[in-house]
């Protein structure tokens, strides 16, 4: 039987066993009652450790599963005296460190601080241990006591946290602890000094008054988010997901809006065949059949949808499903209405549009939906000119930006290649196009959709639409993503140590648990708020007579994202992603645990979970954070920010196409993955040298998306 290799004290440390030292403690125990044979103590530890070894196989026993056994053994081996005399030691020691943690300061943001109640604050998305000094200096802001009563309330809390054996209480709850407290002592002006429970008074503050510009919204939504994040955390997720959100372990998406959809796609024409479902009175297709009101009509029920969108909403197929409307129009009228389609969109965050540059081949006998919304004798195929000018048509327009304002507030664009796309000359002049502008001005994003079934979704999360019966009409081209949770996977190999692969394979299992767990209860948020009759999701998940839903969340997708595999390969092998076939082999095998993961819990809990690459910079750079923060001594090897999903890091000396094989293949067990092609740095390379890239990228490699520039966006 192997034995047991390492155990976890209690600030989280792996440490590697020692049974002499377990001799050690039984042997002293021994002489404090009279005992003296050395030999029976390295007897009894033996014992221990083969006990350790049945009880814990596959999992590290802690510094207290150890007393634990040392207990046992020695009273089921009949030496109680030495068992009460170790008992009595290690209540002893257990008093010194809760007196020691009293007293020591606190560090925020770290899960494994020693003392004796740990803080979950939900408000300020931070934990620590409970500490009276912190808590004393707070009243004395907030409640505006003297420091002499601060000093005494704040002991008396502490004490009682103490005496209720909690191990951890919520901010709300410590909150409601200091007004009893208060209460209790006559001061009913400091409680309302405090002002509300929910949120400290320094956090509405904050929101109203902030000291930077890295802040979005209005103070009234900024004082929103922290409510609701707060009430998230402590209600509605599972206290071990809130934790492992709070510590870093996993990060769970969109908590600030607890009710909105992580992302979502719609069809065009669902808008023109149906309207708008929340707006009453009666719809008539052919009452906007002009290109120009029904243009006002999607900009309208965009933006009705995107503030229950968190992260990202995209138009699929825009050009494709426009081109019917738009047949035999010049291409001075083509960018006309691209430049008022652009100009009804702009501002909405998040934004996508999706160009298709020829339709996918189911797609192609499909028959097209005239301007009236009704159905046409041709099919789409027979509009593929027309999609195509009107593809390159958006792609001008939002290069120029003429009237428009700044690039940045308008819709990102992204080109959809289906099979043999490359091979046609009319696709290669988008394509051409499309260079041109990722050359001369910000990037651009490629995706290749290599089979029959169309993918649909945004830049971040993309759902394979596999009901094939669903495409017999455009109008139900739409796919809600419900939710997101990211797994930090360098943590996972922190706490595992250095070139302890199976140890980082059962911290992986953990955190993705945690992280289905968290996202499971995102699901039943969002589908009660999707099914209650006015709930915050009703107005798009639910039908009105005979027009159905926009988003049907039967079929919602779920996503559970990976961010810096290259630092947690790095930091477990001493080789980085690219500097080796083994340390890239480690990578898959990680994935492709994550993946039969969450592929038992989505059977288990009847949802449709799928993998993603998490490649938000401001995701990537707070785990990176969280994880300095827990572990100090690691400061000058962690960077500032992880690489985003399964990429290598981005100045890795490595050709660009063993970057393309190499995180094609990582990409594989992920729904979306993108590669980053910056090319020009030392040239301005020719059209013709990016398509026959691409063309190779198709036909060579598992790259799922290029984001194709001469620079950073």
């Amino acid at each position: 039987m192997k034995p047991v290799p390492r155990i976890r004290k209690r600030d989280g440390e792996l440490v590697e066993f020692d049974e002499s030292r377990i001799a050690d403690a039984i042997y002293k125990a021994a002489l404090s009652v009279g005992g003296e044979d050395r030999f029976i103590a390295e007897e009894l530890a033996g014992v221990v450790s083969l006990f350790l070894e049945k009880s814990f196989q596959g999992v590290i026993p802690t510094i207290e599963d150890v007393q634990d056994m040392v207990e046992k053994v020695l009273i089921e081996t009949g030496h109680a005296g030495t068992a009460k005399s170790y008992i009595l030691y290690r209540e002893e020691r257990t008093r010194i460190r809760d007196a020691e943690a009293r007293t020591r300061p606190p560090v925020q943001g770290r899960l494994f601080d020693p003392g004796p109640v740990l803080v979950l604050d939900a408000a300020e998305e931070q934990v620590g241990p409970l500490s009276g000094e912190v808590l004393s200096r707070k009243l004395v802001a907030e409640a505006r006591l003297s420091p002499r009563t601060a000093d005494e309330v704040a002991r008396a809390v502490e004490d009682r946290a103490l005496q209720l054996g909690l191990e951890s209480v919520t901010g709300t709850l410590l909150a409601r602890l200091i007004d009893v407290e208060l209460i209790s002592r006559g001061l009913l002006k400091a409680v309302d000094n405090r002002g509300g429970v929910l949120v400290p008074r320094q956090s509405v503050e904050r929101s109203l008054y902030p000291k930077t510009h890295a802040r979005s919204g209005t103070p009234a939504e900024r004082i929103a988010e922290r409510v609701l994040r707060q009430y998230a955390l402590e209600e509605q997720l599972p206290r071990s997901c809130a934790e492992a959100h709070l510590d870093g372990r996993i990060r769970v998406i969109g908590l600030g809006r607890p009710s909105a959809l992580f992302a979502a796609t719609l069809s065009a024409d669902a808008i023109r065949t149906w309207g708008i479902p929340w707006l009453k009175g009666r719809f008539r297709p052919e009452a906007v059949a002009d290109p120009r009101r029904f243009t006002a009509l999607l900009g309208r029920a965009v933006r009705g949808i995107a503030p229950h969108v968190s992260d990202g909403l995209s138009l699929c197929r825009l050009n494709m499903l426009l081109a019917p409307l738009l047949a035999g129009r010049s291409k001075t009228d083509l960018r006309e209405e691209a430049w008022h389609l652009l100009s009804e969109m702009a501002g909405i965050p998040g934004l996508e549009i999706d160009l298709g540059l020829a339709p996918p081949p189911i797609f192609a006998s499909r028959k097209a939906r005239g301007p009236d919304g009704n159905s046409l004798e041709e099919t789409y195929a027979r509009f593929t000119g027309t999609s195509l000018q009107l593809a390159s048509a958006f792609l001008e327009v939002r290069g120029t930006a003429a009237g428009l304002g700044p690039r940045s507030e308008l819709p990102r664009l992204t080109l959809t290649l289906g099979p043999d796309a490359l091979d046609q000359d009319e696709v290669l002049a988008v394509v051409s196009r499309a260079i041109g502008e990722a050359m001369a001005r910000e990037p651009v994003l490629i995706v290749f959709d290599r089979e029959d079934l169309p993918i649909l979704g945004t830049s971040r999360t993309r759902v394979r639409m596999e009901d094939a019966a669903r495409l017999t009409d455009t109008a139900n081209l739409s796919v809600a993503v419900g939710g997101r949770v990211v797994i930090n996977l360098p943590r996972a190999a922190y706490r595992a140590g250095e070139g302890h692969i199976g140890d980082f394979m059962r911290e992986i299992e953990a955190q993705a648990e945690l992280a289905l767990a968290a996202l499971a209860a995102r699901s039943r948020v969002i589908m009660r708020s999707a099914a209650a009759p006015d709930g915050a999701l009703s107005p798009i998940t639910e039908g009105r007579g005979d027009i159905p839903p926009l988003l049907n969340m039967g079929g919602a997708a779920w996503s559970l994202g990976v961010a810096g595999l290259n630092e947690a390969i790095g930091y477990l092998t001493g080789e980085e992603l690219h500097e080796s076939d083994e340390a890239a082999k480690l990578g898959v095998k990680t994935l492709g645990l994550v993946r039969l993961v969450s592929s038992g819990f989505a059977r288990a809990e009847n949802l449709a979970i799928g993998l993603d690459a998490e490649d938000d910079p401001a995701i990537c750079r707070v785990l990176a954070d969280l994880d300095r923060a827990e572990y100090p001594r690691l400061t000058d090897r962690i960077p500032a920010a992880y690489t985003p999903g399964v990429a290598l890091r981005s100045d890795a000396p490595v050709d660009l196409a063993v970057r393309l094989e190499t995180e094609g293949r990582l990409g594989i067990p992920l729904r979306t993955a993108t590669v980053r092609c910056f090319l020009g740095e030392d040239g301005h390379p020719a059209p013709e040298t990016i398509i026959a890239l691409m063309w190779k990228t198709w036909h060579n490699t598992r790259v799922k998306q290029m984001l194709l520039g001469r620079r950073e966006p």
